[in-house]
């Protein structure tokens, strides 16, 4: 291959939610110990030589090709930059862009250090537990640990390539800016439901040579080598490019999404315990679950898990078999086997059918001063309080917590929006508690939703079976416009919320009971 030119990209890529890049190892912290004094086995995080958290390139790779190609971006401009999908191709070719390993140089301030911080990795610990549907606690061997790398930590990010022109370059610009932002962001790692991974993106510099460059350099005996002889682009020239990269289209093609807005108003004490900070802590035997901005949260998984429960509660209350954590539905390798899965599965989600639901976590608005309640448990036998069973809790009361839902509704039939209408007017209506202690009174609360579809795609919705029933309730849409139905007392809106209950309702007739 001829030499033309060779271009490096630099800049910092920041994570702003919490960020798990796996690599199927496991770490433990002294600190944090199990049954008969063990270590507890972590889920690890990628790792560099000095045992720090990095992001691979192949994951920057993968994850901005991914993105590119859901903005419809022509099939022989991505291969020229990223290789040919299928390798075994006669005509297969290798890209000409070159990710490198991001590696940890920038550590914002945080107010609150994640439990088990290591400093050494830039890694905290987050557990995680099953809840067993009929007792209502945590279910058996369904507790556990893995290790995170908070918002704040910035990777230094570079990509190169070789014989690439202006417009090459701008497209790379144009996924490294967009793809961070938008409907449709670039979640890097797992819990990407959950909208772990999310980051953002400062360019820092765009360096070049070319032949004549290379001339200069023979010439100028300055004994650079490699990427040290590429030359800096001035701030004109890289505002050209940029110029161009703003060019580019940002909308995903023909996707089409749901948002909700979810404000929550507890009505009682509230509190996600965390556990791993209580070992550390003085005030009391479980307090609120807070992110690293030391801000109260509600975590998505938290609030997934209750309208996941509540879903199985509405489903086995028709007669029709829910899977549970005990017994989950089986993994499915094609679409069509989607059919065969319970109602639940298909809405939250199962192995190899990632939900369509998109959550994160819900924060606190206005947080009243945390109060102290003691508690006591009581013998069973003597009627008495149980000998050395006393312990308290820290909860906030009466809190409001903000968060968003997002539903792709590409992956959404008219039954799976039913049995979202159904949890959110639980939800409305009070009937899901959240966090510790709903036996005791805790984590009561009453919704309010508000619901948008930002820019409308016409073709994915019929494809969906949702057009034909937003038309039919009176509503009409416009093609890449953005939609939002009217309150709940619009009898267009009391229209439609009724037909996708009846199309759930539709398909439990015929499910096999496992009553």
């Amino acid at each position: 291959m001829s030499f033309n030119n060779r271009w490096m990209i630099r800049g910092i890529l920041t994570n702003r939610t919490n960020m798990h890049i796996g690599v199927g190892d496991v770490v433990t912290r002294p600190a944090l110990l199990g049954d008969e004094q063990k270590p507890v086995l972590i889920q690890a995080v990628a790792t560099d030589v000095s045992g720090r958290a990095y992001i691979p390139g192949s994951a920057i790779k993968g994850n901005l090709r991914s993105w590119l190609e859901r903005n419809a971006i022509p099939s022989d401009i991505m291969e020229k930059l990223f290789g040919s999908r299928d390798q075994k191709k006669d005509d297969a070719q290798g890209g000409a862009v070159e990710f490198w390993d991001a590696r940890a140089v920038k550590f914002d301030d945080i107010a609150l250090l994640p439990p088990h911080w290591d400093a050494e990795r830039l890694t905290g610990v987050v557990a995680s537990v099953a809840i067993n549907r009929q007792t209502g606690a945590a279910a058996d061997n369904k507790l556990f640990h893995q290790e995170y790398v908070p918002p704040g930590i910035g990777f230094e990010t570079t990509i190169t390539g070789q014989n690439l022109d202006d417009g090459d370059i701008a497209l790379l610009l144009h996924a490294l800016e967009n793809g961070s932002a938008g409907d449709e962001p670039i979640l890097l790692g797992s819990a990407s439901a959950n909208f772990w991974g999310s980051y953002s993106w400062q360019l820092s510099e765009i360096s070049f040579i070319d032949k004549k460059g290379v001339e200069r350099w023979l010439n100028s005996g300055t004994g650079t080598t490699g990427y040290n002889a590429l030359e800096a682009l001035p701030k004109e020239r890289v505002d050209e490019l940029a110029g161009l990269a703003r060019g580019y289209a940002t909308t995903v093609a023909g996707k089409c999404r749901l948002v909700l807005g979810v404000t929550l108003y507890f009505e009682s004490l509230f509190l996600v315990n965390d556990r791993l900070r209580v070992d550390n802590n003085e005030t009391a035997d479980h307090i609120p679950r807070r992110d690293e901005q030391n801000r109260l949260i509600l975590p998505a998984t938290a609030f997934r898990g209750a309208l996941r429960s509540q879903a199985e509660r509405i489903i086995r209350t028709s007669g029709v078999k829910a899977c549970g954590p005990e017994k989950p539905c089986d993994p499915i390798t094609d679409r069509k086997q989607l059919e065969k899965r319970c109602p639940v599965c298909r809405l939250f989600g199962c192995g190899g059918w990632r939900s369509p639901l998109r959550i994160n976590d819900f924060v606190a608005t206005t947080e009243p001063e945390p109060i102290k309640q003691e508690f006591v448990a009581i013998d069973r036998f003597t009627g008495g309080a149980a000998d050395k069973k006393k312990f308290n809790a820290q909860a906030v009361p009466n809190p409001v917590m903000e968060g968003t839902v997002t539903l792709d509704l590409a992956k959404c039939a008219p039954a799976d929006l039913g049995l979202l209408t159904l949890l959110l007017r639980d939800l409305i209506e009070g009937d899901i508690t959240f966090g510790f202690g709903s036996a005791k009174g805790y984590g009561a609360c009453r919704a309010r939703i508000s619901a948008c579809i930002p820019d409308v795609s016409l073709n994915t919705l019929e494809k969906s079976g949702l057009l034909a029933i937003i038309k039919d309730a009176g509503y009409e849409l416009s093609e890449a416009t953005g939609w939002q139905p009217e309150p709940i007392e619009d009898e267009r809106t009391r229209s439609l919320l009724t037909a996708l209950v009846e199309a759930f309702n539709d398909t439990l007739t015929g499910e096999v009971t496992n009553v």
